[in-house]
């Protein structure tokens, strides 16, 4: 951490996980892994699997995410807008996506983790020390006791769980970078894989929720469907073969409990043939340089809730 020291409770966040995994290097040789390091000329980077930070990946506006793609479902104005704005987010959820961010680096990439968070000192937030320390750590995610523990709790729990904690103890890849051209429409498309077991032909992505219990509507909700299905079309690219999608949730809040979810056959093809729409339809935008809104005349009818009332 930056200049300071860390209790023993706070350092289980960074010690929870220490056996060291062995292979990786062989993986990357084998499937053609490049290293891209700088940001320089990363939009120019072309179609391949790449080892790259965070930032970088994100630097790259021109080629499609499933992040942005799936605003297409709303329509081809708000997709549009996406690429060209960055989102701002309120403070309760910047506070669950930074949770969420130490939680993939500690288990996907603990040995970064230094780079990525701070823990915040005990001194009083209104005082010259406190915000002299945020102003020299504002490019860290800072933590506070409370978020220590919950990643604490969260890391546990994903480690403890019998079958997400075997899936991050394979060999794999984490936070692998996939830059592709779709055969079928020409867009250019970027997915970051969180873990790529290649052996087993398994892509597992790992999420924070709320409520596990209310994940299924959660994964409807957020169009999880599509994500999985832009990120198998990118990876059965470059690989010739079938992989099959993995969701491993944990809960941010208490009692932090984790599940894994494998989607069915129906959800995968749902997703594929959604991203296939919705990548021809931006396809089409492009050419017409016409991205619309919501045109015509439009119905507006009384909820069926309010008839039911009246009845």
């Amino acid at each position: 951490m930056t200049n300071m020291e860390i209790s023993e409770h706070e350092s289980t966040v960074y010690n929870n996980f220490s056996t060291q995994k062995n292979g990786k290097g062989e993986i990357m040789d084998e499937l053609k892994i490049q290293e891209a390091n700088t940001l320089e000329g990363a939009t120019l980077l072309g179609d391949g699997m790449y080892s790259m930070p965070n930032n970088i990946y994100h630097s790259v506006k021109r080629r499609m995410s499933s992040t942005t793609l799936k605003e297409g479902l709303k329509t081809s104005a708000h997709l549009r807008h996406a690429q060209t704005t960055v989102k701002p987010f309120s403070a309760s959820a910047q506070k669950s996506i930074n949770k969420g961010t130490v939680l993939h680096s500690i288990i996907l990439e603990k040995e970064k983790i230094e780079d990525l968070c701070a823990i915040a000192p005990s001194y009083h937030k209104n005082s010259n020390k406190y915000k002299d320390w945020v102003k020299e750590n504002s490019h860290l995610i800072i933590m506070d006791e409370k978020d220590v523990d919950d990643v604490n709790r969260m890391v546990e729990s994903v480690n403890s769980h019998p079958q997400a904690g075997q899936l991050f103890s394979y060999e794999g890849l984490p936070e692998l970078s996939v830059f592709f051209t779709d055969p079928v429409s020409g867009v250019d498309c970027k997915i970051r894989i969180d873990y790529l077991l290649p052996g087993l032909n398994y892509l597992v992505d790992l999420k924070s929720t709320r409520d596990i219990y209310n994940f299924s509507k959660e994964a409807w909700n957020y169009r999880m469907d599509v994500q999985a299905g832009l990120y198998l079309k990118g990876i059965e690219i470059f690989t010739g073969k079938s992989y099959d999608f993995v969701f491993v949730a944990v809960e941010n809040t208490p009692p932090y409990v984790t599940a894994v979810y494998e989607p069915d056959s129906d959800f995968i093809a749902y997703g594929r043939k959604t991203v296939e729409m919705l990548l021809k339809k931006y396809k089409t935008c492009l050419e017409l340089d016409y991205f619309p809104g919501i045109e015509g005349f439009n119905p507006l009818r009384l909820p069926g809730w309010v008839k039911k009332h009246e009845e």
